[in-house]
């Protein structure tokens, strides 16, 4: 089983199986869990920065927001070195491309040309996203860090409306390498498009309740773009004959047979990605020891821009003795499993309260709960702060589904589920509800 970096290697990968001890002659459900952490990186050595930020214009964005959303990019100045090409596009009934892809070294017109913006219009963002990327693609390179940031305050109102259109665009983004962050300003921002923009191109998403916190949001997204470790990571699970990929909780993956793919642009200092994959394993004898994965893990250094491998193997064994299935327990792998299923639960709560169905809704949450507090026990799990956390989330949930909260909340529970499908929680708790909205 693959457990750690080898010296002078940018990425640890570790892969567990939350119970590796089975009963014997039955068929069985298990999870696995893949986690890739990079290591410390050296900012001084960082890649090249290819970034386009693409900035809403429409009306809704007159006053405070302007006057934020500028000197957030005023800042952006402060993170550019010689080499990083920027490129700025406003949007509101159509896009407008302020500042084309160039190098830094003429950093000094920047300024003049943020000022110029100014809020009137409608809200053509799908648009407004394609001009931006068409930026970042003219002066793209493998060795580059490709990427968007999108400021937004509104719903789409002219082109493509619906998440869907935009979540197939971002796909497509992704695979030329290019993510893109979304930021949704104030509390009337479509959450569903800018989720599923940010899900499905590997970027991030930040709710920025408070304009004022926006120009630390993207500070904090451009020092975090520059501590990439590595490029292209490619994650290939091979299962035997006897064990079948039944789905995947995280990452979007593919499943074939009895192989499971996903893969990540970039993977950035002390930043964890995770996958838990459920499988389900023929019958065997007891004392045998079977092999349920092989875990093949490629990516490129990104200063070296050579390529690195690594194989692992995860196993498990079958035994007559239930005591060994209760106390031989994976701890981190379990709680990984766990809040991965809760997630899960707190994606169809989100759905019924669409629906309308307050009362499901809640239930749901509340079941949440119950699960957590019956599997801390089970497994022995009482100082795991993450399922705390989680189980206090789910009650918080539960309480704010009234009509009064649940615009505010429903953007919650968005951007905690964008979460939870792109980290372990067990590195992101302390960020989850957090890091930019003042109303939690």
């Amino acid at each position: 089983m693959i457990a750690q970096a080898l010296p002078n290697e940018c990425v640890t990968v570790k892969a567990a199986v939350a119970r590796p001890f089975l009963t014997a002659n039955k068929r069985h459900r298990l999870f696995l869990t893949i986690n890739l952490l990079g290591c410390s990186a050296d900012s001084a050595q960082r890649p090249p920065l290819n970034i386009a930020v693409v900035v809403d214009c429409s009306s809704s964005m007159e006053g405070e927001k302007m006057k934020q959303a500028k000197a957030g990019l005023l800042s952006i100045i402060s993170h550019l070195k010689k080499g990083d090409f920027f490129s700025l596009v406003s949007f509101a009934n159509r896009p407008k491309v302020l500042i084309v892809s160039r190098p830094n070294r003429i950093a000094s017109s920047i300024p003049r040309k943020i000022k110029q913006l100014q809020a009137n219009g409608m809200t053509a963002l799908y648009a407004g996203l394609q001009s931006g990327v068409n930026q970042v693609r003219k002066t793209k390179s493998s060795s580059y860090i490709n990427r968007v940031i999108l400021i937004s305050d509104g719903d789409a109102n002219i082109g493509p409306m619906n998440y869907r259109d935009f979540a197939k665009a971002a796909e497509q983004f992704k695979r030329e390498g290019i993510s893109v962050t979304t930021l949704g300003l104030g509390k009337d921002y479509g959450e569903d498009v800018l989720c599923s923009i940010a899900r499905s191109s590997q970027g991030n998403h930040a709710n920025v309740n408070d304009p004022k916190r926006l120009r630390q949001v993207i500070d904090e997204e451009l020092r975090n773009s520059t501590h990439v470790v590595a490029f292209r990571a490619q994650v290939k699970v091979q299962c035997p004959p006897c064990v079948r990929p039944l789905r995947v909780l995280g990452p979007q993956a593919s499943i074939a047979g009895n192989a499971v793919e996903f893969s990540y642009n970039q993977l950035f200092a002390k930043q964890k990605r995770g996958a838990v994959i459920e499988l389900e394993l023929a019958p065997h004898l007891a004392g045998e020891k079977a092999k349920v994965a092989q875990i093949d893990v490629s990516y490129i250094h990104p200063t070296q821009i050579v390529g690195k491998r690594k194989r692992g193997f995860a196993c498990v064994t079958f035994t007559k003795d239930p005591s060994q299935q209760k106390s031989k327990i994976d701890k981190p792998a379990m709680e990984q499993v766990i809040t991965a299923l809760a997630n899960l639960t707190t994606k169809l709560a989100l759905e019924l309260r669409d629906l309308g169905r307050i009362k499901e809704a809640r239930d749901a949450c509340y079941q949440n709960q119950r699960t957590i507090e019956g599997a801390r026990k089970m497994y022995n799990l009482d100082n795991t702060k993450n399922l705390q956390k989680m189980w206090q989330l789910s009650g918080e949930y539960a309480n704010q589904m009234d009509e009064t909260n649940w615009p505010a909340q429903r953007k919650r529970m968005k951007r905690d589920q964008f979460l939870l499908d792109s980290f372990p929680l067990h590195q992101s708790t302390g960020t989850i509800s957090k890091s930019v909205n003042s109303s939690h």
